[in-house]
């Protein structure tokens, strides 16, 4: 049986979040002449490499995927609750638990909007 590997750091995850904002349209952009599926794979090893340079897990383009749909799911939902907190009346402030965190409100913001509501 393989070995769990350790939980994401704070530092791979800040890592994470700046190379996927810092090539946010182009990871989202259709396939074309300048974005080709070996072209957007180039970027996310790109991103793949900065991160493991500073956790020294040996993640993979897949975990490395699936973290960051994970984590832009959660952080969605956390909005979505943290909006209909906001618009409902008789609650005087918002939930602690619905307080996004800056990285959190960098994940959101590579997120389109109209994904959110």
């Amino acid at each position: 049986m393989s070995e769990r590997k350790q939980n994401w750091s704070s530092r791979e995850l800040e890592e994470l979040a700046t190379g996927h904002t810092k090539h946010s349209t182009f990871l989202t952009s259709k396939h074309g002449p300048s974005s080709s599926e070996a072209e957007k794979k180039r970027v996310l090893n790109e991103i793949l490499l900065s991160v493991n340079s500073v956790g020294g897990n040996g993640r993979t383009i897949d975990e490395m995927s699936k973290k960051w749909k994970d984590l832009k799911s959660r952080t969605k939902k956390k909005e979505q609750g943290r909006l209909k907190a906001l618009r409902s009346s008789g609650l005087g402030e918002i939930p602690k638990t619905l307080i996004l965190t800056e990285l959190e409100e960098r994940f959101l913001g590579v997120a389109n909007e109209d994904e959110v509501e």
